[in-house]
């Protein structure tokens, strides 16, 4: 049975393993130019973790967009749901300590295994010796850094507090049915508690929204490019990653999926490996480029 589930776990991982083999080899040193050991591990403190919390990003805000997750905002700010929260992975502690049944411990052992490996090196600049050996591992080699969002191993806490917080609850309602029943509903109550802010439709920032179909201007703009000069690519400067119109936040462009041509522009990361000026020379007018003598190619470090 193992090597079954061993050998289908390889079989549907290999779409995301080729690509990264693909980026690895041809693509942009993404580890270098991406967030940093301390920003991902900024936030997943063991409290956090428990909670289903702890993801660097969903703690993030900016001056154009406020917070990045709103849901951040009642997770961190009102006491209710903070309790709430607290309350489910205690229980799931409670009913892991006074309950026997035979596969116990492999979700105990779930819980810790992935509490330790998603804390990871928190506090980054103090770091207990466990988190100091996931820190050590991750500075030291690259594919530490790869694993440097260590919260990802999240879904194995919150597996191993599910099933226990599940097996508590059943034990009550076989003890007591009467009081075991109105105890399952509270506790249902509860989670749907904690997911408050998925009801309210806190889930999406109201800054990085955008209307179904673009402005008529952009449509206009699209149609001129698809028939002006059509064996040719589009050339957008400068990059707009991340940025922002009147009519909508769209985060990357739109462009790619209106036109009918090729479509190229630039990032806010450098997608080349050269000397500083040379990336940061702004690119030549099409207009200068074909009149201009071609400059010596330059040595590039070994």
């Amino acid at each position: 049975m193992v090597w079954r589930v061993g050998l289908l776990t390889a079989a549907v991982s290999l779409w995301w393993a080729v690509g990264l083999q693909v980026e690895a080899a041809y693509g942009v040193n993404i580890l270098k130019y991406t967030e940093t050991l301390p920003s991902t591990s900024s936030a997943s403190s063991p409290i956090e973790i428990l909670r289903g919390l702890g993801y660097w990003f969903f703690y993030g805000a900016s001056d154009q967009t406020g917070n990045w997750t709103q849901t951040a905002v009642a997770y961190t700010q009102q006491l209710w749901l903070v309790f709430l929260t607290l309350a489910i992975p205690t229980a799931a502690f409670v009913a892991a300590a006074l309950l026997k049944w035979r596969q116990r411990s492999y979700f105990i052992l779930l819980v810790v295994v992935g509490l330790v490996l998603a804390v990871g090196p928190y506090p980054y600049y103090t770091p207990s010796g466990v988190s100091a050996l996931i820190k050590a591992f991750m500075l030291a080699t690259t594919p530490g850094l790869a694993f440097r969002s260590t919260d990802r191993a999240l879904p194995l806490v919150l597996l191993g507090l599910a099933v226990l917080f599940g097996a508590g609850v059943t034990a009550v309602t076989r003890r007591a049915t009467t009081k075991g029943w109105i105890i399952a509903g509270l506790a249902g109550v509860a989670i749907a508690g904690a997911s408050a802010p998925l009801w309210t439709s806190g889930g999406v920032v109201s800054e990085l929204t955008q209307p179904a179909t673009p402005p008529s201007y952009v449509v206009q703009a699209v149609d001129t490019l698809d028939h002006t000069q059509p064996g040719t690519r589009v050339y957008a400067i400068p990059g707009n990653n991340f940025g922002a119109c009147r009519w909508g936040d769209t985060i990357d462009t739109v462009y790619p999926g209106l036109l009918q041509r090729p479509f190229i522009t630039t990032s806010n990361r450098p997608w080349a490996r050269c000397p500083p000026p040379i990336c940061s020379r702004p690119p030549t007018p099409p207009s200068k480029r074909a009149s201009s003598t071609p400059p010596p190619s330059p040595r590039w470090p070994r």
